[in-house]
C-alpha cells in the first residue's frame, strides 16, 4: 500500500531539458523552506559541470544538512545520487514526445537569441554560432535536425551522461557522438529503477508529483519559448517528421518504453494516483469563486 507522506522519502527528479523542469523547480522553491530542497544545475553553480564535482559537493555536505532535504532536482541529477543520503529514494523524470521535444529545442534557442538580457551571457555567442548556417542565416528546423547531432536523442543523452542542460549540449563536442543500441539498453536499465516516469502531455502527471511533494501554492508554466516553428503548420510537415524520427530513433524507443511504464504505474496505483491528483486539484481551485469551482468540477468529473 502506498504512503503519501513525503518526509519518508527523498525525491530525486532528473530534469531532461524542455520537459517542464523549470516549472517544477518554481513550485518547489516557492513552497518549501530553504534547506528542504537541493537544486543541482550547472547554470546555478558552474562548479557542478562534471559528475565528479557533483559527487565531491555532496560528499562534503554534512549529514544534518542532508537529512533536511526532501527533494533534489536539476540538470546535473543522475541515477545513483541516493548513495550520498540515508533516506529511501524515489527517482522521478518526465519524458516528452521527441517530435515536440525537437521543435521545443529549436524554439528555445531562437527565443534565447532574441532575449536582450541574455546577450551579455557568454553562452549567447555559442548559441548564435550553433544556430547559424554557412551564410550566417538561421538554420531551418530541417537543417537543425540534420546538421546538429548534439541535440538529437537528448532524452538518452540526459540519462546516460549524468544529467545535462541544453546549453551544455551545444558547447560540448562529446554530445556529437552517435547514440546506439548499447546506450538505449543502458537507459532502459536505469529507468527501470525510477519510481515514476511522467509524460509531458499528461498534465495530471505533474499534479501527481505536486501531490507527492505537498505543493500548496501554484504558478504558471516557466521558461516558455516563442513558437518560431509549428510542425503541424509546415509545408514540409511529413518530411520533417521523418527526419526527426530517423535522427532520434533511440529517443523514440525510450519514449515508447516510458509510456508503457507510465501506463503500468497508473494501473497498479490507480486509487493512489487519482487521490494525489484530486488533492492538488482541490488545493489549486479552492480559492476560486464558488461558481468557477463548480464549473471546473462539473467539467473534470463528468
Amino acid at each position: 500500500m502506498e504512503n503519501n507522506r513525503e518526509k519518508e522519502y527523498l525525491y530525486i527528479i532528473l530534469h531532461i531539458p524542455k520537459t517542464g523542469g523549470e516549472t517544477i523547480k518554481k513550485h518547489i522553491v516557492e513552497n518549501m523552506k530553504h534547506g528542504e530542497y537541493l537544486i543541482l544545475d550547472y547554470e546555478r553553480n558552474s562548479k557542478l559541470e562534471l559528475r565528479k564535482n557533483v559527487d565531491k559537493y555532496l560528499a562534503y555536505m554534512g549529514n544534518k544538512e542532508k537529512n533536511k532535504i526532501k527533494v533534489i532536482i536539476g540538470h546535473k541529477v543522475y541515477y545513483g545520487l541516493h548513495k550520498f543520503f540515508q533516506k529511501k529514494p524515489r527517482y522521478i523524470t518526465f519524458l516528452r514526445n521527441p517530435y515536440d521535444l525537437t521543435v521545443s529545442k529549436y524554439n528555445f534557442i531562437k527565443t534565447k537569441l532574441k532575449d536582450k538580457l541574455f546577450k551579455d551571457n557568454v553562452i549567447y555567442f555559442k548559441l548564435r554560432r550553433f544556430i547559424k548556417n554557412e551564410n550566417l542565416s538561421d538554420l531551418t528546423l530541417k537543417e537543425f535536425v540534420n546538421k546538429k547531432d548534439e541535440v538529437n536523442n537528448l532524452i538518452v543523452k540526459s540519462i546516460i551522461n549524468n544529467g545535462i542542460s541544453l546549453k551544455e549540449v551545444i558547447s560540448d563536442k562529446r554530445f556529437k557522438k552517435q547514440i546506439d543500441t548499447n546506450h538505449l539498453n543502458k537507459t532502459k536499465k536505469i529507468l527501470k529503477n525510477f519510481y515514476f516516469i511522467g509524460l509531458t502531455e499528461e498534465k495530471n502527471d505533474y499534479l501527481f508529483v505536486y501531490g507527492l511533494l505537498n505543493i500548496k501554492v501554484f504558478f504558471n508554466n516557466q521558461n516558455i519559448s516563442k513558437k518560431y516553428f509549428l510542425i503541424n503548420k509546415s509545408k514540409d510537415f511529413e518530411q520533417i517528421k521523418k527526419i526527426i524520427r530517423i535522427k532520434n530513433r533511440e529517443d523514440f524507443a525510450i519514449y515508447k518504453f516510458g509510456k508503457m511504464v507510465n501506463k503500468k504505474f497508473k494501473i497498479n496505483t490507480k486509487k493512489y494516483y487519482k487521490n494525489e491528483v484530486n488533492k492538488i486539484i482541490i488545493k489549486k481551485y479552492f480559492k476560486f469563486p464558488i461558481w468557477k469551482t463548480k464549473q471546473f468540477f462539473y467539467k473534470f468529473f463528468q
